[in-house]
């Protein structure tokens, strides 16, 4: 699967909507099949994968994935997943260094396990 980003980075030192702009469907999750380049194709002997935002649904937990800005915007998207069910989020992020700026986003990671009773994996690069 391919999770696209839900909202972009827009201040201080980004300017993301220059080049790109953000996976826009409303409704639902907005899951749509996408052609694989042929060079994957080769590699995983596969043609097409999922595109969208989604949640993964195992034998016994459900996933979902916040990238980046989607933990930093006011209707965070993990809100949504918890109260359908997700139990374990993750978000890979690319945040620049600043001073104090790890409390902040260990406190935002804390809030959102805590309020949602979920594990809230971030990484940052």
């Amino acid at each position: 699967m391919i999770r696209p980003k839900l909202h972009l980075a827009g201040g201080d030192n980004y300017r993301e909507a220059r080049w790109f702009r953000p996976w826009t469907v409303e409704e639902g999750y907005g899951i749509v099949e996408f052609e694989l380049p042929e060079s994957v194709r080769k590699v995983k002997d596969q043609k097409t994968t999922t595109f969208g935002n989604a949640i993964v649904k195992c034998n016994d937990t459900k996933i979902a994935t916040e990238i980046c800005e989607e933990l930093w915007v006011g209707k965070n998207p993990h809100v949504d997943y918890c109260l359908a069910g997700v139990e374990i989020i993750s978000n890979s992020s690319g945040s620049h260094h600043e001073l104090r700026k790890l409390n902040f986003r260990r406190n935002m990671v804390v809030q959102a396990s805590g309020k949602h009773n979920c594990v809230y994996m971030y990484s940052n690069l």
